[in-house]
């Protein structure tokens, strides 16, 4: 006996409603109302379908409260400052003054030496230089970085990637 997966799929969604587990009565409406507005052809009045709904089950309120919460917690992070021309210099006394900060800068250019390590050319010509272990491979050396100084050394985060362990070389 050969069942097809609609057809099973079909009893169970219905056990499951019956069962008193399912959605409410309310959901099936909104859930309706999605349905209603993907088939909707034209882009405009479509996206203005599920902008309309999503109003209405999240409710403009609590729409507001979130963009609230989002803008004050963006807010309350303190701005990482410009990279300084003497950070990560091993004869500058930079080991309390610049722990729990961050610095920006702007790689400009990239390579890997013959260790497999990579270095780092910046905007301000400093050269950092990879410190820890791992393999990395990037595409393109030109990105945005966030550079952190924690008891071990200095991190640089790249912009929507990788962490990698860094030194200064010049």
């Amino acid at each position: 006996m050969r069942i097809h997966l609609t057809t099973v799929l079909l009893i169970g969604t219905t056990l499951f409603l019956l069962s008193g587990r399912g959605f409410a009565a309310s959901e099936m409406e909104a859930l309706e109302e999605l349905k209603n507005c993907a088939r909707t052809e034209d882009s405009a009045a479509r996206i203005a379908c599920y902008e309309e709904l999503g109003k209405r089950v999240l409710g403009e309120e609590s729409i507001k409260t979130a963009e609230v919460a989002v803008v004050e917690s963006v807010s309350s992070q303190p701005e990482p400052q410009r990279l300084p021309d003497d950070l990560g210099i091993a004869n500058k006394e930079d080991t309390n003054s610049a722990k729990d900060k961050s610095y920006r800068g702007h790689v400009r250019s990239c390579g890997q030496l013959s260790d497999d390590r990579w270095y780092f050319v910046f905007d301000n010509e400093q050269l950092w230089k990879q410190s820890g272990a791992g393999r990395y491979r990037f595409r393109e050396c030109d990105f945005d970085v966030t550079i952190t100084k924690d008891f071990f050394g200095y991190k640089m985060k790249i912009d929507g990637g990788k962490t990698l362990r860094v030194k200064r070389e010049r």
